[in-house]
């Protein structure tokens, strides 16, 4: 199996980085009045959904009555009808039932109130675990009937440690330094990005080859910064190399990573008081996420920037 998937932990102790938020979750898991909704909060690949089956277990849940839905695929009022429905019913092999409702800033805005009352008042063998990229597009009252734990992108020095950990626990032996770090670079904070870069050249043995692939697999730092000076610039004349950066950039990037880096420049630009109206426009073009429309949603935005 992928790395990501092997080395998925599968409980508190195993689950690296975000100790504040472990520490509460353990102390929460330790009592017998617990919450009966949580919010888990964070950006792509940090982790919430594998901390969400990780509570799924805590709590004592069996299979048969855990149930997790996409809903981004699941975000209308039947869904969320068809959802309650569902917690009516007892668990089969367990104390609980838990759902896990994931990407839920994609819930319209009547599924959103649909859900209110039951989190509200949540039948005693029912849990609601939800996560989100985006907490601000949940409605304010679905927020705050949940307990919220905010996750963070891996640090470095963490970061290491878990691929240290994997590459130890898979027997290999002298792992340049460099390509490590050329790793950490890559996942950007996110341990399953890490993974899946590391399980794509875990096995080159030529340094120089090892390091090509790493930084293939994301980014060119050289390129985003091109994208970004171009957007900057926001003439409608200019789409042309517009396009040509984003042909530089492939078909198979992490889009939403680009997606972040432009976000990051932008920001930078904004508070440096140069160009600050320009930049308000990427920042626009481009705070939606690109979880479903991928290279398709980098051109629209960057198409809203000069145009």
């Amino acid at each position: 199996m992928p790395l990501h998937l092997d080395y998925r932990p599968v409980d508190l102790a195993g689950f690296y980085g975000n100790d504040s938020v472990k520490d509460s979750l353990a102390t929460i898991l330790a009592r017998t009045d617990r919450p009966r909704a949580y919010l888990l909060v964070g950006p792509s690949g940090c982790g919430k959904t594998t901390l969400a089956r990780i509570l799924v277990r805590a709590l004592g849940c069996a299979d048969m009555d855990y149930g997790e839905l996409d809903i981004s695929d699941a975000r209308g009022i039947d869904d969320a009808r068809q959802l309650l429905a569902d917690a009516n019913f007892l668990p089969l092999g367990g104390g609980v039932k838990v759902f896990c409702l994931d990407e839920c800033q994609q819930a319209t805005s009547a599924f959103q109130q649909a859900m209110l009352k039951a989190l509200e008042d949540t039948p005693k063998h029912v849990v609601y675990i939800l996560c989100t990229t985006d907490p601000q597009k949940l409605v304010k009252t679905v927020r705050t009937r949940c307990s919220t734990f905010a996750l963070k992108p891996l640090s470095g020095p963490v970061m290491r440690e878990l691929l240290s950990f994997v590459l130890a626990k898979e027997g290999v032996q002298g792992f340049p330094a460099v390509a490590l770090d050329e790793v950490v670079v890559a996942a950007d904070g996110s341990p399953r990005q890490a993974l899946v870069v590391l399980d794509q050249v875990i096995d080159i043995a030529d340094n120089d080859k090892l390091l090509k692939a790493i930084r293939k697999a994301r980014p060119s730092d050289k390129t985003v910064l091109d994208l970004c000076q171009v957007l900057h610039r926001g003439e409608a004349s200019g789409w042309k190399a517009v396009a040509e950066v984003i042909e530089d950039l492939g078909t198979d990037e992490d889009w939403e990573r680009v997606r972040m880096a432009v976000l990051g420049w932008a920001v930078k630009v904004a508070l440096s008081g140069k160009g600050v109206g320009q930049a308000a426009v990427m920042l626009d073009a481009f705070r939606e996420p690109w979880f479903n429309t991928g290279r398709a949603g980098l051109v629209l935005a960057c198409y809203r920037c000069v145009v």
